[in-house]
């Protein structure tokens, strides 16, 4: 029972550490994360948290690559019902236009991608 208790508090002290530094942080990134209709929203409010959190300077950077029109339109409709603003910094082909920062043995086309920024919605 004691190991148990300990372990809880070393686990309640790196969660709390972990979101103290995530919450201090000005920028989010994040690459193919939306891809399950059910965790949408609470990715979404994951994001409006971190928005909301101190600077009004914040902001989330998120390549989505439209597989499905479906979890897209979910994405775009939390996203406007949790006050977050996107910004489109690239589509389609600006997007097939990057350059590689890795090397790669396989190049996905990238003319279903989107890069948007993402910001509270004052």
């Amino acid at each position: 029972r004691e190991e148990s208790l300990a372990a809880q508090q070393e686990c309640d002290a790196g969660t709390r550490r972990t979101l103290t530094e995530f919450f201090a942080a000005d920028v989010l990134l994040a690459a193919d994360v939306i891809y399950d209709v059910s965790v949408i929203e609470s990715l979404v409010l994951v994001m409006r948290n971190f928005l909301r959190a101190s600077s009004s300077a914040k902001f989330a950077l998120f390549a989505i690559m439209k597989r499905n029109l479906t979890t897209f339109e979910t994405l775009m409709r939390h996203l406007d019902q949790h006050n977050v603003e996107c910004a489109w910094l690239a589509r389609g082909d600006a997007c097939e236009q990057l350059p590689y920062v890795f090397p790669c043995k396989f190049n996905q086309p990238r003319h279903d991608v989107c890069i948007a920024k993402l910001t509270r919605r004052c």
